[in-house]
């Protein structure tokens, strides 16, 4: 279950070299008034944002055998609690999420997975950052700003690291990056206390247009085996 959760999120690294080559483009914001600017700047935009769609490709790497994980797809999210994540590579799989309660449709499986999210810490602290002021989502969090190039655009990057025990179970650190000129996130890092390292990179991201909500369907197909996770 775990690993097929992680699979939604947003969030993550290629490999070493890559990583490297990336933090070493990336300078820390010392100078507090910057870091504080940076903030206001990306809370009052994300105060505007309603509903938001995107293409995206995830790549993982699974510790210790370093095996790389691809994966491709299509993401959209409508305030207040409507998110999907639509897997097209490796295989067709759906995720959508109703304010507190998760569906997994895995076409292939003909198998749907049901889950609360609020039982499923991991889930919860990456959709916060979605639902979320960043001034709230980040008190969970010892955060450092950085500011520099990646995929040649200047970029606001943030890097967390879980000050909840709870967090610290499922995280070791968070990265996120934001376009500095459009606000709009550019790639997300997440690394797991086991030492999976996912990294997703975003692309073709539209803000505040017309969603059509049937895509949020939770519909279980008559044919589909329902497992209920649900406590």
């Amino acid at each position: 279950m775990k690993s097929i959760i992680v699979k939604t999120v947003f969030l993550f690294s290629l490999c070493s070299s890559l990583v490297t080559a990336q933090e070493d483009s990336l300078k820390q914001v010392i100078d507090t008034a910057e870091y504080e600017q940076a903030l206001m700047r990306l809370q009052e935009f994300h105060a505007t944002v309603t509903t938001l769609t995107a293409q995206f490709v995830q790549d993982k790497i699974i510790v210790p055998f370093n095996d790389m994980e691809e994966s491709s797809g299509s993401f959209a999210m409508k305030k207040p609690a409507l998110f999907m994540w639509q897997f097209n590579v490796p295989e067709q799989q759906k995720v959508v999420i109703k304010e507190e309660r998760g569906y997994i449709f895995n076409d292939s499986l003909k198998q749907t997975q049901i889950f609360s999210v609020e039982e499923n810490n991991f889930l919860d602290f990456l959709l916060a950052g979605l639902s979320k002021p960043l001034g709230e989502y980040f008190v969970n969090f010892n955060v450092t700003l950085f500011s520099g190039i990646e995929n040649e655009q200047k970029v606001y990057h943030y890097k967390m690291i879980p000050n909840k025990e709870d967090l610290k179970n499922y995280v070791s650190s968070c990265e996120v990056s934001f376009s500095q000129d459009t606000l709009l996130p550019v790639s997300a890092r997440l690394v797991e206390s086991s030492g999976d390292v996912t990294r997703i990179r975003f692309s073709d991201i539209k803000v505040n247009e017309p969603i059509d909500e049937a895509q949020f369907s939770t519909v279980i197909p008559s044919d589909y085996e329902v497992l209920d996770y649900r406590q």
